[in-house]
């Protein structure tokens, strides 16, 4: 049977995560909202049934951080054809099993060469993007341009490319499967992050995970969260829980 531990220090906690994440739940008990972030339409086409915003030329959405627990868990969607829900318990996996084909089929989980890609985008901007959580014109811009690279992603159709080097080349924020039209400094910003990706080679991060629930938008999440952030994800200056499930 398993049993479910819940860890009450941040340093057991971050073990924990570090240790075994395709064992680890994060409970969400709130969401906050989209901020620092811009709106943007876009259009994905499948090819199949999933069909966004062809027939009225785009879907509005908010592109940014995702807050969580009173602000102090901050994730990026993989995910449009979902919604948020809370609370919801996230199973952590790794990046290349987001997001799941519940209740929609495509994009599907996003493989080897999408998870490499991701881990490359954030291995060059999350250092400036986790400390850019102030509300301000210019952490709008480069949170949604930030989000709108991980949409392209992870929607993008790279089925064909056998290799990083070969589906970098495939991106793009205005042409294929998954575009976008509003801010043309938007836009622009999230095509330069897109452009660098590979340069002087591919890197790892592999301090980022997939968040996943058949009945909620899938997430994406960097582990370790700051100590102070990590005790009231815990509940212990707020709400929340991260568990570890060990079987016996």
């Amino acid at each position: 049977m398993k049993k479910t531990i819940a860890f009450g220090m941040a340093a057991a906690v971050a073990a924990a995560v570090a240790g075994s994440a395709s064992a680890t739940d994060v409970y969400m008990a709130t969401f906050n909202g989209v901020s620092p972030q811009k709106l943007v339409n876009y259009v994905y086409s499948s090819g199949q049934a999933w069909n966004y915003g062809h027939q009225s030329g785009g879907v509005q959405t908010q592109a940014g951080r995702f807050n969580w627990n009173g602000n102090s868990i901050g994730t990026f969607c993989t995910q449009l054809g979902e919604y948020v829900a809370v609370p919801v318990t996230y199973q952590m996996v790794d990046v290349s099993q987001v997001p799941d084909p519940s209740p929609n089929p495509n994009p599907g989980q996003m493989g080897t060469i999408k998870s490499g890609l991701i881990r490359d985008l954030y291995a060059r901007n999350w250092s400036a993007v986790s400390v850019a959580t102030a509300d301000t014109a210019a952490n709008q811009l480069l949170n949604a341009a930030f989000q709108l690279c991980i949409w392209e992603i992870s929607h993008e159709n790279l089925a064909g490319d056998a290799t990083l080097a070969v589906a970098a080349t495939h991106l793009s924020v205005d042409t294929g499967q998954m575009q976008f039209n509003g801010d043309a400094t938007l836009l622009s910003s999230a095509a330069s992050m897109l452009a660098a990706l590979g340069t002087g080679g591919f890197l790892a991060f592999d301090s980022v995970w997939g968040l996943t629930n058949a009945d909620a938008q899938d997430q994406l999440i960097v582990i370790p969260i700051p100590a102070p952030a990590l005790l009231a994800g815990l509940g212990l200056l707020g709400v929340g829980v991260i568990r570890r499930r060990i079987a016996k």
